[in-house]
């Protein structure tokens, strides 16, 4: 029957080969300043990775830390520790033994269980999952093991056994409260001294959990794909999603993502025929030349200024945008110019149909007043 435990993750830190002892919780101190919480990306290890006594005396608690050997008592952090280097040890065989600022580890010459815990802050309903490096000589089943877990505020225990002589431990379970007791349990039931060493121990969001939340993101609050998701953006969720190893979960997130990366294809569709009826503007299919084509006609500027207010992408639509106010300079300007010799042709007609009767050559007599000067007006 499998006994409660309890145990919080704990990771400790401290310089070793000196032959000086220096206080431990000061080595652990100045060891964590300079390796600070690991994190990937918005996703830091939510362990304190500290061991600073709770008080400078001999005998001590441990100020991040709660220990005790079952999940009936080790809330109660009964246990003390004395210091002799980087070992912290209990008057009862039992030792916590900081090797390096991401190692540590628990002996037990006691023949009981040992265990290690912090509180930690969790968001209720989300994926967390504790991991942790591990070697664990001579492993027995039934007498040299360790569970990982956390014990909510009513002891309800949610863990993993680990029986291998080494390897990654991993242990995921979703949050049901505010605060959460992360654990390490060490089962020793025969007497000698077992080690068992942590390294890289850390509590952070589930790749799932990520993976969802990257996912979220993307969408507005009614469904919709965000306007600015674009393809890197894609690319760093789809990354996460990778993570994830319940296909079930996978496929959701999955055909979730489907659904941004067709917003941007459609986006990238948009921007492609827009530029092309833009470019079609101008000669040689590019805004460089400086010229329209003959065939650019108001028609076809304001058929390329609709495709462009379809494009999401600040950026290109802005340049399109610029392009177009070009072409409708350049076609303004040449309809101008088509105007201008428009009415300067008319002047010229109506100047010559004044010189004759009734204003019309072909009356085939001028006016009594058309004279030289009249004449010569018109020729102007």
């Amino acid at each position: 029957m499998k006994i409660k435990k309890i145990i919080s993750v704990l990771a400790a830190t401290s310089i070793l080969g000196t032959s000086i002892v220096t206080p431990l919780n000061i080595i652990s101190t100045e060891a964590f300043a300079s390796v600070t919480t690991q994190s990937v990306g918005a996703n830091p290890n939510l362990l304190n990775l500290n061991f600073d006594k709770a008080t400078e005396t001999t005998s001590f608690k441990l100020k991040n830390w709660i220990t005790g050997t079952a999940t009936n008592n080790i809330k109660a952090n009964t246990p003390t520790f004395t210091q002799s280097g980087n070992k912290y040890s209990t008057s009862d065989g039992k030792t916590i033994q900081v090797n390096s600022p991401t190692e540590i580890a628990l002996v037990n010459t006691s023949g009981k269980y040992f265990m290690v815990g912090q509180y930690i802050n969790t968001e209720i309903g989300k994926e967390y999952t504790i991991s942790s490096k591990y070697t664990n000589p001579n492993p027995n089943a039934t007498s040299n093991y360790f569970w990982m877990g956390v014990q909510s505020s009513a002891d309800v225990i949610n863990d993993s056994k680990f029986t291998a002589a080494s390897g990654t431990a991993e242990h995921t379970f979703t949050a049901t409260e505010s605060q959460t007791l992360v654990f390490i349990q060490q089962v020793v039931t025969t007497t000698g001294a077992k080690t068992l060493t942590l390294s890289d121990f850390s509590t952070a969001k589930s790749n799932y959990q990520m993976a969802k939340e990257g996912v979220s993101a993307m969408f507005e609050t009614d469904g919709k794909v965000k306007t600015t998701v674009d393809q890197a953006w894609i690319d760093e969720v789809q990354g996460q999603i990778n993570l994830v190893t319940d296909a079930t979960k996978k496929q959701a997130l999955q055909t979730e993502l489907n659904k941004a990366k067709q917003k941007v294809a459609d986006d990238i569709t948009k921007s492609n025929n827009a530029k092309t009826a833009v470019d079609a503007l101008f000669v040689n299919n590019t805004s460089s030349s400086d010229s329209i084509k003959d065939t650019t006609t108001q028609a076809a500027i304001d058929n390329a200024k609709n495709l462009v207010s379809q494009v999401t992408d600040p950026v290109v639509k802005l340049a399109l945008e610029n392009d177009i106010a070009e072409a409708q300079n350049l076609l303004d300007a040449k309809n101008a110019a088509i105007q201008a010799e428009k009415d300067r042709q008319d002047a010229a007609s109506k100047a010559v149909k004044e010189l004759f009767t009734n204003d019309d050559t072909s009356s085939n007599s001028i006016k009594n007043l058309t004279d030289q000067t009249a004449i010569d007006a018109a020729k102007a």
